[in-house]
C-alpha cells in the first residue's frame, strides 16, 4: 500500500497533536470521520502541513474574514444587548392576589392594562413594576417583557405605550427605538 504522506491532525486542551503514522488520503478520511464522531476537531494535513479539504466533513473557518458570503457569517451590530428580561420571571407579579395588592400599592400605574371583571374587581394585565417593590418604578426588564407580549398578541397601541414609558425612565433597548 502506498503511503502519500497525509497526517491527521487534532485538538487536545487546544494544541494540536497528529495521529501515529502517514495515511494514504482515503485512510485519512476514515481516522478523520472516526475522530469527527466522537465530537473532536480534526482535520487533514498533507507533507508541508496544509489543510486538505475532505468531502463529507465541515470545517470551521479561523477567521470572521473566511466567513464573507457564507450562511454562517454574522452580521455585526445586529444584537444591541441589554434586552434580557433574566430574573423578570422571579420578580413579577404572577398570581391574582399578588396583582391586586401590587395595584392597591402603587396604583394602576404598575400595569400596563388594567380592566374589569364581572363582579367589578380590577383584572390587571402586563405587569411592569416587580412585586416586591418599594419604590414603585417600572422595571426595565418588566417593560420589555410587556412589550415582548403584547407584541406577540398583536395589540400595538401597548407595545408602544411600554417603549414610551421605557424611554421616559431610561431602559438602555428603548433608546434604539
Amino acid at each position: 500500500m502506498a503511503r502519500t504522506g497525509h497526517k491527521v491532525a487534532y485538538l487536545v486542551r487546544a494544541r494540536r497533536t497528529y495521529l501515529d503514522g502517514v495515511f494514504t488520503l482515503k485512510e485519512a478520511e476514515r481516522h478523520l470521520r472516526a475522530l469527527k464522531r466522537k465530537g473532536m476537531t480534526a482535520w487533514v494535513e498533507d507533507k508541508e502541513g496544509t489543510f486538505v479539504p475532505v468531502v463529507g466533513t465541515r470545517r470551521r473557518p479561523a477567521f470572521r474574514d473566511d466567513l464573507k458570503g457564507s450562511s454562517m457569517a454574522r452580521k455585526k451590530g445586529t444584537h444591541s444587548g441589554a434586552t434580557s428580561t433574566k430574573g423578570w420571571g422571579k420578580s413579577s407579579p404572577k398570581t391574582v392576589k399578588s396583582r391586586r395588592r401590587l395595584i392597591s400599592r402603587c396604583g394602576r400605574g404598575a400595569f400596563l392594562l388594567v380592566g374589569r371583571t364581572k363582579t367589578g374587581k380590577s383584572d390587571p394585565e402586563f405587569p411592569i413594576v416587580a412585586a416586591r417593590s418599594t419604590t414603585c418604578a417600572p422595571d426595565c426588564r418588566g417593560l420589555w417583557a410587556a412589550k415582548q407580549r403584547a407584541s406577540q398578541t398583536g395589540r400595538r397601541s401597548l407595545a408602544k405605550k411600554a417603549t414610551r414609558i421605557a424611554k421616559a425612565v431610561g431602559c438602555r433597548w428603548a433608546k434604539d427605538e
